[in-house]
């Protein structure tokens, strides 16, 4: 009977965990690059090709960290490429509901910054934004979670690099080690 108890509690906290965590895509079971998830594991090329001066170590240190190897490397042409726009977006190539075979980040100069970009970049791993519930009616956000309301249908208690509702201090540590576990790129023991 206790063994009974510890397994139904042990698959509840499972359960529970999964739900958190296995939200972050733009498309479920589509995440990004194939190339660099499990079992393949090749690095993801950064260019900077914006008229920009982006500090692109700086931009991909934590993702390698926080993946437990070189998950980007900066080379030129890039699967990743930084491009000059008047606005700043991402564009993955073929389409978002396919694995990517390239990205494209358009950068403007108010969101020039290593902060801003280390998010960026995570679009093109295939991760969704988790935005504040006021901002659910801008069609911009592909399949967006909502960070700012548990009542909401589609809340996540995420806090990571993705989400509006964490300070960057919360960048980078368990629930982003999570987020790349979920979509493949690390098999990293998460602290």
């Amino acid at each position: 009977m206790k063994i009974l108890f510890i397994i139904i509690a042990l698959v509840a906290t499972i359960s529970i965990i999964g739900a958190v965590h296995a939200d972050h895509q733009f498309e479920p079971g589509v995440s990004g690059f194939a190339k660099a998830q499990l079992p393949n594991r090749q690095s993801i090329t950064v260019c900077n090709e914006s008229a920009y001066a982006l500090d692109l170590p700086a931009i991909i240190a934590p993702w390698n960290r926080i993946a437990g190897w070189q998950l980007f490397a900066i080379a030129c042409p890039g699967d990743i490429t930084f491009v000059t726009s008047g606005s700043t977006w991402v564009q993955p190539y073929p389409t978002y509901r396919e694995p990517y075979t390239s990205c494209t980040i358009y950068v403007s100069l108010s969101y020039a910054t290593t902060y801003w970009m280390r998010h960026e970049i995570g679009h093109c791993l295939g991760f969704a934004d988790h935005i504040y519930a006021s901002l659910l009616s801008n069609p911009n956000y592909i399949n967006p979670r909502v960070c700012d309301d548990p009542a909401h249908p589609l809340f996540s208690s995420y806090r990571g690099v993705m989400s509006y509702c964490a300070s960057f201090l919360w960048w980078f540590y368990r629930d982003d080690c999570r987020m790349l576990q979920d979509a493949g790129y690390s098999g990293r023991r998460c602290f």
